[in-house]
């Protein structure tokens, strides 16, 4: 009898105890397991995530940083921007509305990067089709196949060099008519009366010139080279 008095006083609090390791276990589980949040989070902090975070809409009014060890390029005042640490893929259209920088560094010259412009600090290669309204190059041009235009073409530089690396290619400069009515004119000279034009051609090292005698009434072909 004394046996089962102390069992009933102590009843109480073995069923408080089952309750409280309950409510633990339950505890824990929520908290291990997946969160979802029904309405919206408002933070003057921040959420940190060491797994997974998905979303269906994400917005920020300031940027989105992914990656580290960056350091941002100029012009990057952390407003709308988006700074990515490694590669980035994009699986279908990437459009910008104002410019597109490839480069660490380098200087725009020539450019306004405004209005859709494209700076590239290094080289392009390109494997297709390159159209273009007009190009300029305040270096060089190489080309290594063929190249034509449907329009003139103007060489501001002075000289014009058809060479070959092949000992057994005949060289020439040609110009042919397209049409049976149409005309082919090679001109050397100016209309200003101090420039005058001389052909010159070459053979073993020695030189001849031709032009326009002073009182233009005929052709003089002499040993030397054009003035």
């Amino acid at each position: 009898m004394k046996m089962k008095s102390v069992l009933a006083k102590l009843s109480p609090l073995f069923e408080s105890a089952i309750v409280v390791l309950l409510a633990t276990i339950f505890v824990v589980s929520v908290t291990f397991a997946a969160t979802t949040i029904g309405s919206s989070i408002t933070t003057g902090g921040n959420v940190t995530a060491t797994g997974w975070a998905s979303t269906t809409n994400a917005t920020t009014t300031d940027y989105v940083y992914v990656g580290w060890g960056v350091t941002a390029p100029a012009g990057f005042d952390y407003k709308g921007d988006l700074i990515v640490s490694d590669d980035a893929f994009i699986n279908d259209q990437a459009t910008t509305s104002k410019s597109l920088w490839v480069g660490s560094a380098g200087t725009a010259n020539n450019l306004s990067m405004s209005g859709g412009d494209l700076y590239v600090q290094d080289d392009v290669e390109i494997d297709g089709d390159l159209w273009l309204v007009r190009a300029t190059t305040t270096d060089s041009l190489y080309v290594g196949g063929n190249a034509s235009t449907t329009g003139d073409l103007y060489v501001s530089g002075g000289t014009i060099d058809i060479t070959t690396s092949t000992a057994t290619t005949t060289m020439g400069l040609f110009v042919r008519p397209k049409g049976a009515t149409s005309t082919t004119t090679m001109s050397i000279g100016d209309q200003n009366d101090h420039i005058q034009g001389c052909l010159e051609m070459v053979r073993e090292n020695e030189y001849y010139r031709c032009y326009i005698d002073g009182d233009k009434t005929g052709i003089v072909c002499a040993l030397g080279r054009c003035n």
